[in-house]
């Protein structure tokens, strides 16, 4: 009895869903988890020797990396070890699993092998287990690649771009930009005082040296570099820099408001307002690309620049979008990291993308929100992540890129301008050949036409030559008709002829008046 009605109750339906719920529907939940497949990597280099820049081209000084600069990326690949380290995601080298690509420059390089160290030691980097180095000496054997510096349009796209260039010395003259100078004018007459900053001074209508806004950056770095590397004072890469006393030549309060000029001058020089997509759109593309792969390298890793960063943020627009996050817009730090990681459904197989930033050493990792009509809170589904990127990005590939940029120098850009100028011999040949030929036809139109024409001429003319004029009814009727008559109008014309004059004749009978006759 207490099975019936157990089995009649209402109770007994819902425990039968309750269970086909637990053994059916927990798998598909299960099959769903998302696995971390891919991590790709955008790194701002280590502190580094002080560099001068040129505020309209960018073009650089040489600059390398410091002992501290070492340590600093040395540090971020730990960092990187120890945060994927509790996940089913692979931390041993493989040459078929992770690509290390870097800007040209040493200091990047050097960055880029530091930070390997860090996130592959030498325990990671022979599956083998045989090495004939010494036991102490960790393998060199993790490849770092880099392009020529006037073809990488990827990581240093901002140093290839005249036409960010000439955007640049267009904002040096606008009002924004005399803002600053007006804004800031005992700072930079300060400055202009320092004898190791004269190379970026200029001498004003006031007869005032100063050091004007478009060359603060300089400025502010030669400061920076000497308050990284002077601390303690005592060390060796302090006493080998230029100027290193300039780290106290400002008050607090003076170094604090020059971080927050030059952060904001070099923020809005590579913003949505000035640099737009033009700096981002290649990197942004192959790291998307890179994403949909179908054969997914686990590892990607760009050693770059603090503008690489912005770049990518202005093509994002990432500081609009996370304002709460980051806080006021500063240059990313030495050693900061935008960070994509890319999960996969095992079950769908579906991929999603999370976006992540560390500010420097000194600061966690935040995660970076895009828009909601796109993308979650925490979030994004590749097919989203990628439309977003295209509905941001108006630049389509690296030929658009060229144009937008008005380069001619990388070879990628050479090689489309080869092509666009073959495209237009082309075009213009068949547009010739079409020409030709429609000639042709109207040619032998024409001339079928006139030949027509100066036919039907022609025979109008004959017969209107060899047709008899009619006599009137007034000389018929002064002539009457008689035998005689009646017989010559039968007769060939010839004949009538020669009855009229005898054994003469006359003409030939075309050029006879008939009438007459």
């Amino acid at each position: 009895d207490a099975m019936t009605d157990s089995a009649s109750s209402p109770k007994g339906p819902m425990h039968a869903r309750v269970l086909f719920l637990l053994l059916v529907g927990f798998p598909l939940i299960t099959s769903n988890e998302q696995r971390l497949v891919q991590i790709q990597v955008i790194v701002r280099h280590g502190s580094r020797k002080q560099l001068s820049k040129s505020a309209d081209t960018l073009e650089e000084g040489s600059s390398g990396l410091t002992p501290t600069g070492e340590k600093q990326m040395y540090d971020l690949g730990s960092w990187l070890r120890e945060r994927y380290s509790g996940q089913d995601f692979s931390l041993s080298y493989d040459a078929s699993q992770v690509l290390i690509e870097s800007s040209p420059f040493g200091r990047s390089v050097v960055s880029a092998q530091s930070l390997a160290l860090g996130l592959f030691p030498a325990s990671s980097r022979n599956a083998t287990g045989e090495t004939l180095l010494p036991a102490d000496v960790t393998p060199a054997n993790i490849p770092v690649f880099t392009k020529k510096d006037e073809n990488d349009i990827y990581i240093r796209a901002y140093a290839n771009c005249p036409a960010f260039h000439a955007a640049l010395q267009e904002f040096y003259t606008t009002d924004s930009f005399q803002d600053y100078h007006t804004q800031n004018l005992l700072l930079l007459t300060k400055l202009g005082e320092r004898e190791s900053l004269s190379a970026y001074t200029v001498i004003t209508d006031s007869l005032r040296r100063i050091v004007p806004v478009y060359n603060v950056w300089n400025a502010f770095d030669a400061i920076n570099v000497a308050k990284t590397e002077c601390n303690p004072p005592s060390r060796a890469e302090c006493a080998s820099l230029e100027d290193p006393d300039i780290r106290d030549f400002l008050t607090a309060v003076e170094w604090d408001q020059l971080q927050r000029l030059a952060h904001s001058v070099e923020h809005e020089k590579y913003g949505v307002g000035i640099a737009g997509s033009k700096l981002g759109a290649n990197i942004l593309h192959q790291i998307r690309d890179r994403m949909q792969s179908s054969a997914l390298t686990p590892w990607f890793i760009y050693s770059g620049h603090f503008a690489t960063i912005l770049g990518i943020f202005s093509a994002l627009d990432v500081y609009a979008l996370n304002e709460a996050t980051l806080g006021q817009e500063t240059i990313p730090n030495y050693g900061s990291a935008l960070i994509f990681e890319v999960y996969e459904a095992t079950g769908s197989g579906r991929r999603s993308v999370q976006l992540f930033f560390k500010e420097g050493l000194q600061n966690g990792v935040v995660q970076l929100t895009l828009p909601p009509e796109f993308c979650d809170s925490t979030s994004c589904a590749l097919e989203n992540f990628s439309k977003y990127v295209e509905s941001r990005v108006d630049i389509a590939d690296s030929q658009q890129w060229c144009s937008a940029c008005q380069n001619s120098e990388a070879d990628v850009c050479i090689l489309a301008q080869s092509q666009n100028n073959s495209n237009t011999c082309d075009n213009n040949e068949s547009e010739s050949s079409a020409m030709i030929a429609v000639s042709f036809v109207m040619g032998v139109v024409l001339g079928v036409l006139l030949l027509l024409g100066g036919a039907f001429i022609y025979t109008c003319f004959k017969n209107s030559k060899s047709t008899p004029k009619r006599s009137s009814s007034s000389d018929r009727k002064s002539s009457p008709p008689d035998d005689k008559n009646q017989m010559d109008a039968s007769l060939p014309a010839s004949i009538v002829l020669e009855e009229a004059k005898g054994d003469s004749v006359i003409g030939e009978l075309d050029d006879v008046d008939l009438g007459r006759v």
